[in-house]
């Protein structure tokens, strides 16, 4: 009998969930299917939803450098020969690898089309040449203060910031859809209509077709090999088969395991805790646990509402809220707890002390007394959707406020306004992916989000100078130091209540094993059939 006791995912649960990788052999002439999925919007590497390496992104298209399946965070160089920054931090120096080929037939990759992808990264040529005056790109903030890449030569060149950006190097070129080349060639071929039917880039496996909500395939590139050497041989499937779904029609729950379990599909992403754990003893499939560290799941708290100015309203609400009650709320275990935004995975920027708020009702009824603030009603909702657990983390949310005296409505469906403007959100459960880059993650949180993402409403003009020192700061002890001040304007806000990164969980059929990257994202091309 599975309970919510026995559902929490522990650490040791966690490593019996995930298969091991050893003795495997490799097949050839398969197909691999994959879904259900969202729909990524557009396959662009620049408006798509995900802006980070999730299929069919790291298939189609190669960065500069990329990171490897497995748990480091160590870019590899995948397009780039040689990769050499300044000593003042200003310039990239690179040599692409020779011989590297475009699909379709549209010739090789040389520096041009590096200048022209980060160009139009960052808005200074058009999306495409028969741009509509809304197509714009949604990443040009990945590249800082990017100024050109000056073309050296058919495979050289040097990308020049006006000043230095250090995210560029752990974030925009290994990891971010944004940093992904294009050919200018088949942009200029094809213009808007075509790109975003079948764009092309230079990965193991290129577009055969696309409809949006509803299918993409891909096959081998027939040419490729450059980029990646050695790995190139590694990748057994001929084809791969995404299944695509809007979020409306989504399904959940056993309806998303469904297709692995009957035999439909080889690969199932996204599924529930719950399922992961109802599923490993069955012998058909295999189950996948993944901590992803870099995303993060937190309540912002509007410190501009009326109803929330006095900060000691706001502590009280920490106090009242059990951090290891929602995570269990999530069906996940208390190791995944966060005390502030860095988790230690990121490698810089962690707070190792960090206050951890421990639940204290009385002391919370006490601060609101001293507020003054008697018969306080409050609304609580998560705008941007939301996993799939948050009506449940939100009733969690609201009865440990009802403990101390406050009401909460859950608004499961809020209006429009909710995030935009600072005189109606209040409370807001958050689910926010990250990306290996503390730049990244504090980006959120400036006082130009208001209305976007800074759902606290908490602007710190001593933050956002420290955000800037960030991205400029190359040495990683001083950025280190530089993150843990943010963090702590962060705690002094008391607009922000951390409680864990998130896992994602998934399942391959008994005869495919799977390969994700630190942050869990799957890496379809190196999956393998056994």
């Amino acid at each position: 009998m599975i309970t919510r006791r026995n559902l929490l995912l522990s650490a040791a649960a966690l490593a019996a969930l995930r298969p091991l990788g050893a003795g495997v052999a490799w097949a050839e002439g398969t197909t691999l299917r994959f879904g259900p999925q969202l729909d990524p919007g557009t396959l662009d590497t620049l408006t798509n939803v995900y802006d980070y390496p999730f299929p069919p992104f790291s298939t189609v298209y190669e960065g500069l450098t990329s990171y490897m399946p497995g748990s480091e965070w160590k870019p590899v160089n995948r397009l780039a020969e040689t990769l050499e920054l300044a000593a003042d931090g200003t310039t990239i120096s690179f040599k692409l690898k020779e011989g590297i080929q475009f699909h379709r037939g549209f010739g090789e990759l040389t520096a041009e089309d590096v200048k022209y992808s980060f160009d139009r990264a960052t808005g200074k040529v058009k999306l495409y040449p028969d741009a509509a005056e809304g197509d714009v790109s949604y990443y040009g903030g990945d590249f800082g203060s990017y100024k050109e890449v000056q073309v050296t030569g058919k495979y050289t060149g040097v990308i020049v910031f006006e000043k230095p950006f250090a995210p560029m190097l752990r974030l925009t070129l290994p990891y971010a859809t944004s940093g992904l080349i294009v050919s200018k060639k088949a942009m200029e071929a094809l213009g808007k209509e075509g790109w975003l039917k079948a764009p092309v880039g230079t990965g193991p496996y290129e577009v055969v077709s696309y409809t949006p909500n509803k299918e993409l395939v891909m096959k081998r590139f027939a040419a490729y090999g450059g980029a990646a050497g050695q790995d190139a041989k590694s990748y057994p499937w001929d084809e791969i088969k995404v299944s695509l779904v809007n979020s409306s029609s989504a399904p959940t729950g056993a309806a998303l395991t469904a297709g692995v379990e009957s035999g439909d599909f080889d690969f199932t992403y996204n599924i529930s805790p719950l399922d992961a754990l109802r599923l490993q003893n069955n012998e058909t499939v295999k189950a996948y646990v993944l901590q992803q560290p870099m995303s993060y799941n937190f309540l912002q708290l509007n410190v501009l509402h009326p109803k929330l100015a006095n900060p000691k309203v706001r502590e009280a609400i920490r106090y009242l809220v059990d951090v290891p009650a929602l995570i269990q709320a999530q069906d996940l275990d208390v190791a995944t707890r966060l005390n502030a935004l860095i988790a230690p995975q990121m490698g810089v920027g962690y707070w190792p002390k960090a206050p951890v708020y421990e639940r204290d009702v009385e002391k919370a009824k006490a601060l609101l007394a001293e507020a003054g603030a008697s018969a306080l009603e409050l609304d609580l909702s998560t705008p941007a959707g939301g996993q799939a657990t948050a009506a449940t983390v939100m009733q969690v949310i609201q009865a440990n406020l009802a403990e101390g005296g406050i009401k909460v409505n859950v608004l499961l469906t809020p209006p429009d306004t909710y995030i935009k403007d600072k005189a109606v959100g209040q409370l807001s459960w958050s689910n926010y992916g990250g990306a290996p880059d503390p730049f990244y993650q504090f980006e959120w949180f400036t006082c130009d989000q208001f209305g976007q993402w800074n759902w606290a409403f908490a602007c710190n003009a001593d933050y956002d100078k420290l955000h800037e020192e960030l991205a400029a700061e190359r040495d990683e002890a001083k950025r280190t130091e530089i993150a843990i001040q943010m963090q702590k304007l962060m705690d002094a806000s008391l607009g922000y209540i951390w409680v864990n990164h998130q896992v994602a969980c998934a399942v391959t059929a008994a005869n495919v094993e799977a390969a994700f990257d630190p942050n869990g994202n799957p890496y379809l091309q190196y999956f393998k059939k056994v």
